[in-house]
């Protein structure tokens, strides 16, 4: 056990953690010795190190974490927000920061005046799946989730994402993790609980009607995935689309393909985060949260009979309406500029 506790030591600390945990056993203090290395290593409050241990060791792959910081260690804003991350996880007030709207011109010029949508975008979905590979059956389960533990590991558990912990394009996975425009649809295996496939499925706006589009992002996914899993996640997102009542858009991967090949006619913006980088698999860069997806590059999978959503759009404020256009409109000549 105590080999166990050194082991997670080298991980936290390898230089000194040696002779220091020599030190704590030999005053009995080795409990005391690692709540206190974490508390340090991952920069949280010290008022409760046992909760932080608890957390720890409650965590999916609690390594990640310790790899993660070691990753954006370098990186004050990331330090800061991986901090914020693990306390609001540890406190209960996660998903309440993550859809708050206060300091985030996005998801205010979303939800402000469409409680609908946000609260239907916000519950997600859940199916229970069985794949049959020759005589034996697999249980897995079919979400559409903005479950912390899965965000954080979205490019750890599957192959081929930039976004695993231990690599350098893996600074831009804070945003995938704090910003509500982002969600996770995944196939999940129930017995360990692990991701076996996932894709992006992002709200963003569409610049010319200024009103909301879900793009759904290529799929990842492990080698020993169900062969449905893929198809099981385009479904989910045409079945959220319709809940939702706005379009849903994707690049023509092969991974989802419309039989219409209609393209969606518009561009699309993304006009904040509350993390410093955003991955975009659609533009194969990171971002700084503010971006353009050209018009006329993006397949259209599904499209509602009425614009808008699930709210009467008609009940805006006109003075609400062009103060948030005028903000919308000031990003949108920012990215001309750049471009």
């Amino acid at each position: 056990k105590n080999m166990h506790k050194l082991e997670l030591l080298t991980r936290i600390c390898p230089i000194d953690a040696v002779s220091e945990f020599a030190k704590a056993e030999k005053m009995g203090n080795i409990q005391k010795f690692i709540e206190n290395y974490l508390v340090s290593f991952l920069g949280i409050s010290k008022e409760k190190p046992s909760e932080v241990l608890k957390f720890y060791v409650g965590f999916r792959q609690p390594e990640a974490l310790l790899t993660y910081k070691s990753t954006i260690d370098y990186i004050p804003e990331l330090k800061k927000a991986f901090k914020d991350f693990i306390g609001k996880m540890m406190d209960g007030t996660f998903k309440e920061a993550r859809y708050g709207i206060a300091g985030n011109l996005h998801l205010r010029t979303l939800f402000e005046k469409r409680p609908q949508l946000s609260t239907e975008w916000r519950r997600g979905d859940k199916e229970e799946k069985v794949s049959k590979m020759g005589d034996s059956k697999r249980r897995y389960s079919l979400e559409d989730t903005d479950n912390p533990t899965d965000l954080f590991l979205s490019g750890t558990e599957v192959d081929g994402s930039c976004l695993s912990v231990d690599k350098d394009y893996s600074k831009s996975l804070m945003a995938y993790v704090i910003d509500g425009k982002n969600r996770l649809i995944l196939v999940r295996e129930n017995q360990t609980e692990k991701i076996q496939a996932r894709s992006i499925f992002r709200m963003v706006l569409d610049e010319k009607e200024k009103l909301p589009v879900l793009v759904l992002e290529r799929a990842y996914a492990t080698a020993g995935s169900p062969l449905e899993a893929k198809e099981w996640i385009y479904n989910m997102a045409i079945q959220r689309a319709k809940k939702l009542q706005i379009p849903l858009v994707s690049l023509d991967y092969d991974d989802f393909t419309s039989p219409n090949k209609e393209l969606f006619p518009n561009p699309l913006l993304s006009l904040a985060s509350p993390a410093p980088y955003e991955y975009v698999d659609a533009l194969r860069t990171i971002t700084k949260g503010v971006y353009r997806l050209v018009k006329n590059s993006f397949t259209l999978l599904y499209k509602p009979e009425e614009k808008g959503g699930l709210d009467d759009l008609d009940s805006l404020e006109k003075s609400s309406k062009e103060h948030q256009t005028a903000k919308v409109d000031k990003i949108i000549r920012a990215l001309n500029f750049e471009s």
